[in-house]
């Protein structure tokens, strides 16, 4: 049974009501307090009882008048936040300082490539870096508008970011939109720009030479064209941390990012 409660609050009230339910023995659920209503969520030791219940309530003092609800505050608000996220034509996902998904809707499923069932599972840390999540927590301020190529969905989006607050102003996560898009920069590339009949297996160098300068080309190349570590990160299905450190191993610029 779900009850509301209008009163004027004062200390003791609470022990006054749990005192009636003691009476009555019945089993609290659930409380919960809003402004000028107390909610409870209680059970019955028979469905008889109900009408003396009401009746003892409304006895306590400072409470004005005690009715049946369908549903405790936290429910409907639930139900209501869960109604406007479906309605959403682009993704959202909300995710707290351990890179946990805490709150998403079937948009950001289906762009991101994810699990029907990843609500409290890691977002992947490429999608952390890829999607300016790990910034916006660490840098506490927001991105707008950001295109973007997710390597691992294929799929272009324009993301934007916002930090989540607690009362102190401390950030304990971040909100992020998606928009899926075609990409306003050129596609993907299905060959990167070499030099034309460029020799990269040079005679006597070891295989991890070989491979080295391969992925130095690669990376240069790719950078050249996108003018970003980050984008270059996503088309190369590498995270932003790992495309730096190439970078810097091979002695490339990172571009703007």
């Amino acid at each position: 049974m779900r009850l509301c409660m209008t009163c004027t609050n004062r200390p003791g009230l609470l022990l006054d009501i749990s005192q009636v339910l003691a009476n009555q023995e019945c089993d609290i659920v659930a409380l919960e307090v809003v402004k000028g209503a107390l909610y409870l969520e209680c059970y019955l030791a028979f469905a008889e009882q109900m009408p003396e219940l009401i009746r003892a309530l409304q006895q306590v003092e400072d409470i004005h008048h005690v009715s049946e609800v369908a549903a405790m505050p936290s429910k409907e608000r639930a139900e209501q936040l869960e109604a406007v996220l479906s309605s959403l034509q682009d993704g959202l996902l909300s995710i707290n300082l351990s890179g946990i998904i805490e709150k998403y809707n079937k948009t950001a499923i289906n762009i991101l490539n994810l699990k029907a069932d990843s609500l409290e599972q890691p977002l992947p840390d490429a999608l952390l870096d890829i999607l300016f999540i790990s910034r916006t927590i660490r840098e506490g301020h927001s991105f707008r508008n950001q295109e973007v190529f997710i390597a691992m969905t294929g799929r272009y989006c324009t993301v934007s970011t916002r930090p989540m607050r607690n009362e102190n102003g401390k950030v304990t996560g971040a909100v992020i939109v998606l928009c899926e898009s075609q990409g306003s920069w050129a596609s993907k590339p299905k060959t990167l720009p070499f030099k034309k009949n460029q020799s990269l297996f040079l005679t006597g160098q070891t295989l991890e030479a070989s491979l080295g300068a391969v992925e130095r080309e690669i990376l240069q190349a790719t950078i050249r064209k996108f003018h970003s570590s980050r984008q270059a990160g996503a088309v190369l299905g590498l995270s932003h941390t790992a495309i730096l450190k190439k970078l810097k191993k091979h002695g490339l610029q990172s571009g703007s990012y």
